[in-house]
Order: structure tokens, then sequence, then C-alpha cells
């Protein structure tokens, strides 16, 4: 896995989830697959963050509700942390790694496992 581009650190308004859509490159041996996903960015002071809109439970997008996030298949409810509030979901939603460079924002796009209580890789 290589690291994707999520845009200028300058273009996200502060203390606000948005959106967007990263390219991941992937190698399987010779062939390499690239595959849009789509992933939350927030940029908090001097620090990015980013979240996987991937419902724990079963795997539906979440979409934000409220200055928090919804599952629309199960009404699984987060928090603006990503938190979950109610619903079945059994964990927060996932984090992904970030890092900036060159006023860039970088992320480290993972899948995770649905269902299970404690978040992994896929």
């Amino acid at each position: 896995m290589e690291w994707a581009d999520a845009g200028r650190i300058s273009d996200f308004a502060p203390d606000a989830w948005r959106l967007v859509t990263v390219t991941v490159h992937s190698i399987d041996r010779w062939r390499i697959e690239a595959r849009e996903e789509t992933v939350y960015v927030r940029r908090r002071g001097a620090d990015i963050e980013a979240m996987s809109p991937v419902c724990p439970h079963t795997g539906c997008l979440v979409r934000t509700r409220d200055g928090g996030f919804e599952c629309p298949c199960h009404r699984s409810v987060f928090d603006p942390e990503g938190n979950s509030l109610e619903g079945p979901s059994p964990r927060p939603l996932d984090r992904l790694e970030v890092r900036q460079e060159k006023g860039r924002i970088k992320l480290l796009y993972r899948r995770f496992r649905t269902g299970v209580v404690t978040p992994e890789a896929i």
C-alpha cells in the first residue's frame, strides 16, 4: 500500500469533516490496481485526522448527521469523534494514519473487518 493524496491542507476548513475521494494503488505481485475510495478528513489546528466512512457493523457507508455520523442501514450513530453512541456498531469508526507532506495531506488507506470489536485491517 502506498500513501494516497487527499488534497491541499489549505483547502480544508478548520474543525469540519469533509468527505474526499482518494486514489489507492495496490500491487498484487506483478499487477498494479488503482481504485477510488472515500474517506472523511478534518483539519484541527495544525493536526489532520482521517476516518473511514465504513460502518464497523456490516460495512455500509456512514453519512454526516448533526455534527456526527449515522449509518443508514441499521441506524448506528456516532459522535463527531467517530465514537459509537447507539445502534449495533461493535466499535467506533476506524481511524486512518495521516501525515503532512509539502502542504498536502497523505493518508494510508486501509479496509477493516466488520462485525468485530477490535479493528482488524484486512
